[in-house]
C-alpha cells in the first residue's frame, strides 16, 4: 500500500536516500582527495598533510590536516551539507559547485569527521556518518562542539589555526595501495604545481594566496611536476636543463552567461593561454634508447605522458590526450604518437569559461566544446609540427653520429668489429674460386674504392680498410647512402668489400631490435619472444623480397653479369623496403 499524499506537498529531496545514492558518483580516489586539498588552498594554508592508516591491503583511516584560516561554527556546521558552499558560483578561486569535498568523501568512505580552528579560537568538531543516515538516527549535521583534535594527529594540523579531517569506514578503495601511493604523489605534484610555486606562468601572484603550498603524503614532501619541463623550482630535479618555450598563443573566447547570477559582473570575453615547449635535446637524443633511459623514467617521460595539460584558475583539471580529439579538424593530427612525449603543452583558462570547457563539478575532466577544440587544435598544430621535425632531426643526427663513432671504433680496434665473427667464418670456409672481379688488380681496386668514398678521408681510416681487405676474403662496412639498395659489394681480385646501407629501413629495424638486447634499461622487462618474432619477420621479408626481385627477370632475359647484379640489388632493396613499409602501415 502506498504512502498517503501529504497535504503540505512532497519533500524536494529525500535526504537520506539522496546522500546514499550520491556515493555512486564519478569521483575516483585522486579526484576525491583533490577536493580536500582545494579547500586547504582556498583557506590559504601553507601545508596540507595526508596520512594513511592501513591494514593489509585496506585503508582504515585517511587523515588530512592543514594550517589554513579555519572555519567558524556556522561554516563548519554547513561544510558537510551537500549543496552548501561559502563560495558557490564563485569564479575567482578553485571551487564553486558546493558538492566537491562532501561528494568526494562519501564516495570513498562512510564517516567524515571535521575539526577546525580559527586564530584565537578553540577547536570545533562535527561529523557525518552514512550508517547513521541509513538507520535514520542522523537527520542533520550536528551543531559543532568544542573538542580538541586527537593527540595522535596533532602534528598534521596548524597549532594556532587550521582544519583536520578524518575519513573512516573506508569501503571504496579501487586501486592497489602501492599503485595508489605512486599515482597520488605524481598527480598531486602536477595538479597543484602552481600553488607549490605560488606564482603563475608569467610570475604573477595567485589570487587569495599569500604563501607557497607544501604537500606531504605520509611524511614525504611532494615536489612540483611541470608537464612543460621548464619550471624546475621546487621539483625533484632543480638543476635540470629547461625546455625551450615557444611563444604563448592567446585565444579570446566569449563567455557563456548561462547559470550566472544576473548581479555578477560577467565579462563578455575571457582569454585562453596556450603554452608549448620542446623538451631539452639531451633527453631526446635517440629513438628508443632515450625513451627507455633512467632520466626519462625518473621524470615520468613515458608513452603515458603524451597529452595536454588543461589548467583552470591555476589548478590542473585534465591531463592526457583530449577525448574526441580525432573527431574535429583540422586534419593532420588524429592521435598522439611516440614522439609526442618530447614536447609539452598547457592550456590555461579561468572559471568564466567553465561551460566552454565542459568542466565537471568534481574538477576532474575538461573537454572543450567542438568549436573551441577545433580552435585549440588549429593553434597547437603548427607548434607540434615544428617540434616533431626538430625531434626527428635530432634522432637522425644522433644516428649519424653514432654510426660514425662506431666506424671510428672499428678502425681502432679490429677485434671489436661487429662483423668480425662472420668475416672469420667466411675466411675459414673453403669454396670454388670467385669469378666476379677476379681480373681486377686488388691494389688498384682498393685505391679506386677508397677514392670514391668520403668515409675514408683520413690516413688512419684508409690504412685500416686496406689491412682488412688484404687479410680476409670478405670485409663488411657499415655506411649510408640514399637509394633503394640495402647493400652493395665491390669484388676485387677474389676478395670483396660488402657495404651495408644503414639508412635502409631493414637495417634501421634490425639495429633497433639489437639495441634493446645489448643495452637494456635497468629494471626494464625485455620481451625476448616479441623480439625473436620481429627478427623472424625481418628474415622472412628479406628472403621474400629476394624471390620477388628474381621474378622481375623474364625467362629469356639476357644481360651481362654486372648489369644483372646491379639490377638485382636495386630490385631486392626496393621490394624489401616496400614490404617493411606495408607491414608497419598495417601495425598502425
Amino acid at each position: 500500500m502506498g504512502q498517503l499524499m501529504s497535504q503540505e506537498g512532497a519533500e524536494l529531496v529525500n535526504a537520506s536516500t539522496a546522500i546514499l545514492s550520491m556515493r555512486n558518483s564519478s569521483f575516483d580516489e585522486l579526484s576525491a582527495y583533490g577536493e580536500v586539498i582545494d579547500n586547504s588552498i582556498q583557506a590559504d594554508a601553507s601545508f596540507v598533510k595526508m596520512k594513511f592508516e592501513t591494514s593489509d591491503k585496506h585503508i582504515r583511516k585517511l587523515i588530512f590536516g592543514d594550517d589554513g584560516k579555519g572555519m567558524d561554527a556556522n561554516t563548519l556546521q554547513h561544510c558537510l551539507s551537500l549543496g552548501w558552499s561559502s563560495r558557490y558560483n564563485d569564479r575567482e578561486g578553485i571551487g564553486r559547485f558546493g558538492v566537491g569535498m562532501k561528494l568526494g568523501a562519501i564516495h570513498q568512505c562512510k564517516r567524515i569527521e571535521v575539526w577546525s580552528k580559527q586564530s584565537g579560537g578553540d577547536w570545533l568538531y562535527t561529523y557525518l556518518d552514512l550508517d547513521e543516515v541509513r538507520d535514520g538516527s542522523m537527520k542533520k549535521i550536528p551543531v559543532p562542539i568544542h573538542q580538541p583534535i586527537p593527540s595522535e594527529y596533532s602534528s598534521l594540523a596548524g597549532a594556532n589555526h587550521g582544519t583536520l579531517i578524518v575519513w573512516s569506514k573506508y569501503d571504496n578503495l579501487r586501486k592497489r595501495l602501492v599503485q595508489l601511493h605512486s599515482d597520488l604523489k605524481f598527480w598531486a605534484g602536477r595538479t597543484f604545481r602552481y600553488f607549490i610555486w605560488n606564482e603563475g606562468s608569467k610570475g604573477e601572484p595567485i589570487p587569495n594566496r599569500s604563501q607557497p603550498l607544501t604537500i606531504y603524503i605520509d611524511g614525504e614532501q611532494i615536489y612540483a611536476i611541470d608537464p612543460l619541463y621548464h619550471n624546475t623550482k621546487s621539483t625533484r630535479f632543480p638543476d635540470d636543463p629547461k625546455s625551450t618555450l615557444y611563444d604563448d598563443i592567446v585565444l579570446t573566447w566569449p563567455v557563456d552567461t548561462y547559470g550566472l547570477p544576473e548581479s555578477t559582473n560577467v565579462p563578455e570575453f575571457s582569454d585562453i593561454r596556450i603554452r608549448f615547449s620542446l623538451l631539452p635535446e639531451e633527453w631526446r637524443k635517440a629513438v628508443g634508447s632515450s625513451a627507455r633511459s633512467i632520466e626519462a623514467a625518473e621524470r615520468n617521460i613515458t608513452s603515458k605522458s603524451n597529452g595536454i595539460s588543461i589548467v583552470r584558475n591555476y589548478r590542473e583539471v585534465w591531463w592526457g590526450p583530449i577525448p574526441y580529439w580525432n573527431r574535429y579538424g583540422p586534419t593532420g593530427w588524429s592521435s598522439f604518437d611516440d614522439t609526442d612525449r618530447w614536447w609539452g603543452c598547457e592550456v590555461q583558462f579561468d572559471a568564466w569559461l567553465d561551460r566552454a570547457f565542459a568542466v565537471k563539478n568534481i574538477k576532474d575532466g575538461a573537454v572543450p566544446l567542438p568549436e573551441l577544440m577545433e580552435a585549440i587544435k588549429k593553434n597547437i598544430l603548427p607548434s607540434r609540427k615544428t617540434a616533431s621535425e626538430e625531434i626527428k632531426e635530432t634522432f637522425q643526427r644522433t644516428k649519424t653520429a653514432e654510426r660514425q663513432e662506431a666506424t671510428r671504433r672499428a678502425a681502432e680496434e679490429e677485434r671489436r668489429r661487429l662483423h668480425a665473427e662472420a668475416e672469420r667464418i667466411a675466411a675459414r670456409t673453403s669454396g670454388p674460386e670467385p669469378q666476379l672481379g677476379k681480373d681486377v688488380d686488388p691494389e688498384e681496386g682498393i685505391d679506386e674504392f677508397i677514392k670514391d668514398r668520403e668515409n675514408y678521408a683520413t690516413e688512419e681510416a684508409q690504412a685500416t680498410i686496406r689491412s682488412l681487405f688484404a687479410s680476409q676474403p670478405f670485409t663488411i662496412e657499415e655506411t649510408e647512402w640514399r637509394g633503394s639498395k640495402f647493400f652493395d659489394a665491390a669484388h676485387m681480385g677474389g676478395s670483396a668489400i660488402l657495404e651495408y646501407n644503414m639508412n635502409h629501413l631493414f637495417f634501421e629495424r634490425i639495429v633497433e631490435l639489437i639495441s634493446i638486447l645489448e643495452a637494456p634499461v635497468e629494471d626494464a622487462e625485455i620481451d625476448y619472444v616479441e623480439i625473436g618474432r620481429e627478427m623472424k619477420i625481418m628474415i622472412d621479408l628479406l628472403i621474400i623480397s629476394y624471390a620477388r626481385a628474381e621474378a622481375n627477370f623474364a625467362d629469356d632475359t639476357m644481360m651481362k653479369a654486372k648489369d644483372f647484379i646491379e639490377n638485382m640489388r636495386n630490385y631486392w632493396g626496393q621490394f624489401l623496403l616496400n614490404y617493411i613499409n606495408t607491414r608497419e602501415a598495417d601495425e598502425q
